[in-house]
Order: structure tokens, then sequence, then C-alpha cells
């Protein structure tokens, strides 16, 4: 007699159609899911790289982004970026893309490689509303098991 399937069965089965299915077709991951929200670490041009350096320590962090005088981001500064010495406007990046909490993370990621970036600011309506770093991708990346 053959075997007869029950409702178990029928469960395992239906988990592994939702699993291929979502192999298949994944839901394509945006910037909202891998940014930083918590309060973002800001400095201003006219600062000195060792106050910046101050607040990356006392903040724990490794960028900052950099605001003029209406809070807009202007640039964005990395650990890396600190020169022994020289203002904050001396040493940051500049030219910085536009990146929105909705944008696909796969193409920020690629606009960070190619413009040698380690970090974005993301705005929402003229408002900083968090940050991407290149920590955040690899975050992710650990999260899978391979």
């Amino acid at each position: 007699m053959g075997h007869v399937a029950t409702e178990t069965d029928r469960m395992d089965e239906a988990i592994r159609l939702i699993q291929r299915e979502a192999l298949a077709n994944p839901p394509e991951m945006t910037v909202a899911k891998l940014m930083s929200y918590r309060p973002i670490a800001t400095c201003r041009p006219d600062q000195s790289v060792d106050e910046a350096r101050q607040l990356m320590r006392e903040r724990c962090v490794r960028h900052l982004v950099v605001l003029d005088l209406d809070g807009r981001p202007v640039g964005i500064l990395g650990i890396e970026d600190l020169r022994p010495a020289g203002s904050v406007g001396d040493v940051m990046h500049t030219h910085l893309p536009h990146v929105t909490p909705e944008d696909p993370a796969a193409h920020v990621g690629r606009l960070l490689r190619q413009r040698n970036l380690s970090a974005v600011p993301v705005m929402r309506d003229d408002r900083l509303v968090g940050i991407l770093t290149a920590s955040d991708y690899l975050y992710l990346l650990s999260s899978f098991s391979i």
C-alpha cells in the first residue's frame, strides 16, 4: 500500500514551495533595511580634524555626516580620512550620491564601490534620516550561513 499524505506532509511541501518561490523571486533589499537609524553623528566643515576624531571616539562611530549651517549634508568623513591637522572641510568626501531609504541596496552598494566611499547619508524630503556604511553590508553578509 502506498504512502498516504498527512497534514504534516502537506505542510512540509507548502513550506518547501514557499522557500523555493522566495529564492526564485527575492524581494528587493532596500537601503531602509540596511541603514543605521540611531542618532546620526554629525559635524561641521569648520571643525578641526581633532574635534572630529574625538567625536568619533565618544559616539563609537567610524563616520560623521558633515552638515552645513542649514543642517544639509555637504560631505562625509570616515575614520580613514582623518589627517594629523586641518579642518573637516579639508578632508571630507563631497559630491555624494543622493540616497533615499527606498533605493535598492545593491545599486547603492555599487555606488559606494565605484566612488570609493565607505558611507553615504540617507535622505528623505531634504532631511537626514540615516547613514549607510560598508559595515552595514558586511553585517548583512555575515547573517547568511555559508
